[in-house]
């Protein structure tokens, strides 16, 4: 993830229904390059199925969204 600002960043995971799985960064953060990574869990540690997940990055005012496959 790159900023272009110093700002709040907020990575969260959504499930094809929408809930929340899991928020992995909710800091603010100096501009540039950030890494990110899920291991497959929800936020109370289980592991998630395999199937569609979606990444939403929020940095200040831009929204950015992801789909993604979770495999195992």
């Amino acid at each position: 993830i790159h900023t272009n600002i110093n700002g709040k960043l907020v990575v969260s995971i959504f499930d094809v229904s929408g809930r929340v799985i899991n928020t992995l960064m909710n800091n603010e953060l100096p501009a540039g390059r950030h890494k990110v990574s899920w291991n497959g869990e929800n936020a109370i540690g289980d592991i998630m199925p395999t199937g569609v997940y979606f990444i939403k990055v929020v940095s200040n005012d831009k929204v950015h969204l992801q789909k993604v496959m979770l495999i195992k």
